[in-house]
């Protein structure tokens, strides 16, 4: 009887540094961190700022993107993420700084670590180790200490769920946005729950995630989101890149319907090559789900191939784990699909070893 590629046990043995593992770890990622909430101690100052400013790069910077959007109705001070080396002008004493580097090494945290040093900001690290914790030491400043144990393959992209629970932890530790214990247990068995349908033993025929990547083999990806999935798509996009070596590329809502449905004509062979995957969620605004619909008429009608695909949970904490887990699933298997093991990056380590 034929059994599909990704229902094969050969398949899996491209996992070498067991990513699957760190998928599959996502609930203890969260309720791990989650647990040690009263044990992060952060000062009174860190109450009294005017804005938020989060420093990371790739993975380390993913879970405040979660957070900004998903938050965006809740948080009453401003948040900016910053990829780079520079912190913002308006950075000073009334600022709280995240700093956040999975490997405590990374050289554009490290260097606005130093200015928000300069500027007295309220600081708070996000690290596994490294450089930056020793900084942090020396300064007194608090450190949230990202545990491996929860993230077997060891990339800082597969340790989302840390990332997003750690940035949440600090604004909460701070009096900034308020998150019920009741809303991550109920997120906690959503996940276990989802896990059931999207592993690696639920057959093809009957497994979405694995359905999905099959779709997107040898495809570029555009996906189109809204409002609080905006985060959340942009790390499945970014687990697409590292994981798959796929292009995949994020457009949302109602920006996109300013420019991209014209820019969809040349060349004619995109057809070919890309595939648009949707974000529909019941809790858009009402005008947003109408946009969402004329934008996959639009885009269909150009000849271009679409998915939708539409939040299950129910509210909007739960409906950004269920994207961000499905990403994790559907990313894995498009590398398998792909015949590479979805760990090594080797083209971003060749251009960090340029820069040395």
């Amino acid at each position: 009887m034929f059994k599909h590629k990704l229902d094969q046990e050969s398949s899996y043995k491209l996992d070498s540094s067991r990513v699957y593992d760190s998928v599959l770890a996502l609930p203890q990622q969260i309720g791990g961190l989650w647990e040690g909430l009263t044990d992060l101690k952060i000062g009174k100052a860190c109450r009294l700022v005017d804005n938020v400013v989060v420093v990371g790069m790739g993975g380390s910077a993913l879970g405040a993107r979660v957070v900004k959007s998903m938050c965006s109705d809740k948080l009453m001070l401003p948040l900016e993420i910053v990829n780079n080396y520079h912190l913002p002008a308006y950075v000073d004493e009334r600022s709280l700084v995240i700093l956040s580097s999975y490997s405590g090494g990374t050289e554009e945290v490290l260097h606005a670590a130093k200015e928000a040093e300069a500027r007295k900001s309220c600081v708070v690290v996000i690290a596994g180790g490294g450089s930056l914790v020793e900084m942090a030491e020396k300064n007194n400043w608090p450190v949230l200490k990202l545990k491996e144990e929860y993230n077997p393959s060891k990339q800082p992209r597969m340790a989302i769920g840390m990332s997003v629970m750690a940035v949440l932890m600090v604004l909460s530790r701070c009096g900034h946005v308020e998150i019920e214990s009741e809303l991550v247990t109920q997120v906690l068995a959503n996940l276990r729950s989802q896990q059931q349908i999207l592993g690696k033993d639920r057959p093809f025929k009957e497994n979405p995630a694995k359905r999905l990547a099959e779709i997107l083999e040898e495809k570029a990806v555009i996906m189109i989101g809204a409002e609080h999935l905006t985060g959340a798509i942009h790390v499945f996009k970014n687990q697409l890149n590292e994981n798959a070596k796929t292009f995949a590329a994020r457009f949302d809502l109602p920006e996109l319907n300013h420019h991209l449905l014209e820019g969809l004509s040349f060349p004619k062979e995109l057809r070919k090559v890309f595939h648009f995957v949707i974000f529909d969620s019941e809790l858009y605004d009402p005008v947003i789900s109408k946009r969402l619909l004329l934008t996959e008429e639009v885009i269909t009608k150009q000849g271009y191939g679409v998915t939708r695909i539409k939040a299950e949970t129910s509210g909007v904490l739960a409906q950004v784990w269920e994207t961000i887990a499905f990403g994790g699933f559907v990313s894995f298997y498009l590398a398998l699909l792909h015949k590479i093991d979805p760990a090594p990056i080797p083209w971003v380590d060749y251009f960090k070893s340029k820069l040395k």
